[in-house]
């Protein structure tokens, strides 16, 4: 039969005398038994908070009550002027669980604005709020928060002081109204143009006119439109692709050591997916703004050596989408005694950036002794003065040009930094 107090007997009474058994001199075997199981469900109850025998009873019986959301604050307001008013809040209940902090609201009641949103630290408990409209209604709200979450929202309504000052009414202003109407390429076209007074505006707008204000006669443009609506049909990003310009060369002639010709660049349509994204066709990104945009044409002996590269600025808008440029090369002599040469037209975003806004081409021309008579567009002609049509030879390897290109440009760098020299 076991004894008792045994050793865990007794480690269970000291904790019983801890928390308030008593047993006096060496205690009775009741008191000894009373002291044990105090402290078997104090050590109980201990355990289920995560505490120890540190703890006094009045902390276990804290730690035992269960954490909620904090009370709502009391709210007032002091010290109120036409500008300004000092706001205050008093904390209850922190819901078991100590205030972290709370979430201060100003909102405008008569415009329904809210005017400052703040989060003030557990130690803050008013604030000081200034630039106020005079004569105005408003409202504050407080939020308490503790680790569980957050308060029920208490509320306190207050009015400045002073006379209301009220905006002048708006004049009678002239606006510009454009129809508008959007291609395929997201270019936003202005199918109709009046000027109106501000009592129509409100019907044209309901009629689904885009209205901007204007000055005198002048027409806002597409890009004023724009900004003026947040306008967000398809918007064009930066991207590049060889679908971008067509090139169709006209009649080219070679002629006693002279080459005559002209080429069109056309800005082909923009097409997009349902997502509003460039797949194909010039990209509206770069009109009027490709002044740096560059054409080449580079006029190669039959073997492939470089004889002459003609550059050529291109400068697109939304409505002058096409150039043509005209070709009267060799005048210097560099095509003498060449009676067949290759000539490869490419455009690029410029010298320094290769990329290719078009499929690059590549035409034969062999020195004609007929009377000169040009041909039509997308026709040149042959050694018999026969028009014929263009890209008689493959269309060769974009590096391959581009490595040619840039081989003559550099070339021509160093012999122009050598003629400054001497």
């Amino acid at each position: 039969m076991a004894t008792f107090p045994s050793v865990e007997d007794f480690r269970l009474i000291q904790i019983g005398i801890q928390y308030g058994a008593y047993v006096k001199d060496s205690g009775t075997v009741d008191q000894l038994y009373a002291a044990r199981n105090l402290g078997r469900q104090i050590e109980a109850r201990l355990l289920a908070v995560g505490g120890d025998t540190g703890y006094t009873l009045e902390q276990l019986e804290q730690a035992e009550t269960p954490k909620t959301v904090p009370e709502s604050a009391t709210i007032g307001f002091d010290n109120v002027t036409d500008k300004s008013v000092l706001v205050f809040w008093n904390p209850h209940s922190n819901g078991n669980s100590p205030i972290t902090g709370y979430h201060l609201i100003l909102k405008n009641e008569d415009t329904g604005q809210t005017i400052i949103e703040l989060n003030p630290n557990a130690n803050t408990t008013n604030y000081f709020f200034q630039n106020l409209d005079s004569a105005t209604n408003y409202k504050a709200y407080v939020i308490v928060i503790n680790a569980i979450g957050n308060s029920f929202e208490q509320s306190y309504g207050f009015k400045t002081l002073g006379v209301k000052v009220e905006p002048e009414p708006e004049p009678d202003i002239t606006y510009c109204v454009n129809v508008y109407t959007l291609d395929s390429g997201g270019n936003v076209l202005s199918d109709h143009y009046d000027k109106i007074n501000l009592s129509n505006l409100q019907n044209l707008l309901s009629e689904n006119k885009y209205v901007i204000q204007c000055k005198e006669n002048i027409i806002p443009t597409e890009q004023q439109v724009r900004d003026f609506y947040g306008y967000t049909a398809p918007v064009a990003d930066s991207s590049i692709n060889s679908t971008m310009v067509s090139q169709s060369v006209g009649s080219f002639i070679l002629k006693d050591g002279i080459l005559k010709g002209e080429i069109l660049y056309i800005a082909n349509q923009a097409q997009y997916n349902n997502e509003n994204k460039l797949i194909s066709g010039f990209n509206p990104f770069y009109y009027s703004k490709i002044k740096n945009l560059i054409s080449f044409v580079q006029i190669n002996s039959k073997s492939g050596i470089p004889l002459i590269t003609k550059p050529n600025g291109l400068n697109f808008t939304a409505t002058e989408r096409d150039e043509r440029i005209q070709i009267d090369e060799g005048h210097a002599g560099e095509l003498q005694n060449y009676k067949e040469i290759t000539i490869n037209f490419l455009v690029l975003k410029s010298p320094s950036d290769m990329r290719a806004f078009a499929s690059n081409k590549q035409i034969q021309v062999i020195e004609t002794n007929g009377d000169g008579t040009e041909c039509q567009i997308n026709y040149h002609k042959d050694f018999s003065g026969k028009c014929v049509p263009d890209d008689p030879l493959p269309e060769i390897p974009r590096d391959k040009l581009i490595d040619t290109l840039k081989g003559f440009l550099f070339g021509t760098v160093a012999l122009s930094l050598l003629a400054r020299k001497y």
